[in-house]
């Protein structure tokens, strides 16, 4: 029964899909943020998203409404805290605290902007750091009249970091799946509630947190494939997505197979510049 639901869901996704891109293709068409994804990115977070959606069943968390207070910095930076489950379906219990961090739009409003940063493990609140004057200077130049919103991914900063030491020293394939193992065990059942779906889950319980309907996402490296879940799962209450460092849905292979199939190539024109290199007199034999 639940494998057909996962199918049913695939299939409205695709759906939904094709009818947001012959959408695009009209030319007096208003084009949503998800029309606009490449194809490729689509297909690459579609089956995630469906089984995710699953998952989750038919009691979707809905956040409370919180209201951030002074985080006591120049800037004038807000702090909260929104509470999400760990486990969206109830088979683990347990909550997570996400630290939020606000600055109200300066002059005309036009939006609200989450800024999301990379990794996966980057922290977004301690990254693009709005508590510092040079930083919110930057931000505010590029995003004049947006609300800015940055929190803490589940299991970084300050929002539960997750921290295996001795996987992060790790330098052999040995000692990094002896590390691994050690640090699966450590985390225990809440080892399977940091996939990207989840991370997307608790964008959408910040936004709600927040009281917005609509926010723009600005993400980076990792942050971009954040973004682009996020759109899918949530297309109503996406105004516009800003990828930079783009990060393809299908990255990153966990046995870096793309740097095994380009190798062969970059070392070839390597050692073909080499020679030319020697040939011309201009590289030492």
């Amino acid at each position: 029964m639940k494998t057909r639901r996962v199918v049913a869901l695939a299939v409205a996704l695709l759906a939904l899909v094709a009818c947001a891109t012959g959408a695009a293709a009209q030319p007096h068409a208003a084009a949503s943020p998800v029309a606009q994804l490449p194809q490729a990115a689509l297909a690459g977070l579609m089956l995630p998203a469906a089984l995710h959606a699953a998952r989750l069943g038919s009691s979707p968390f809905s956040a409370p409404t919180v209201t951030p207070t002074s985080c006591g910095k120049p800037t004038g930076v807000l702090c909260t805290q929104v509470v999400v489950p760990l486990d969206r379906s109830g088979g683990v219990p347990g909550t997570l605290s996400l630290h939020v961090e606000v600055v109200p739009a300066a002059g005309v409003a036009r939006g609200v902007m989450f800024l999301v940063a990379g990794g996966p493990g980057q922290g977004s609140a301690h990254v693009f750091g709005l508590g510092s004057d040079s930083a919110l200077s930057l931000y505010r130049f590029l995003f004049p009249g947006y609300t800015l919103v940055a929190y803490d991914d589940r299991g970084t900063g300050t929002s539960g970091l997750l921290d295996c030491p001795t996987l992060q020293k790790a330098n052999t394939a040995d000692s990094e799946q002896s590390a691994a193992a050690a640090c699966a065990a450590t985390l225990g059942p809440q080892r399977d509630f940091y996939s990207t779906a989840e991370h997307a889950e608790d964008l959408e319980a910040v936004r709600q947190a927040l009281g917005f309907d609509k926010v723009a996402i600005y993400g980076v490296s990792y942050g971009t494939k954040l973004a682009m879940a996020y759109a899918l799962a949530h297309p109503d209450h996406v105004d516009r997505l800003l990828l930079d460092s783009v990060l393809p849905p299908e990255l990153p292979d966990p046995f870096s197979t793309e740097v095994l199939r380009t190798l062969s190539g970059h070392l070839g024109r390597l050692l073909l510049g080499r020679r030319l290199s020697r040939r011309d007199g201009r590289f030492p034999r």
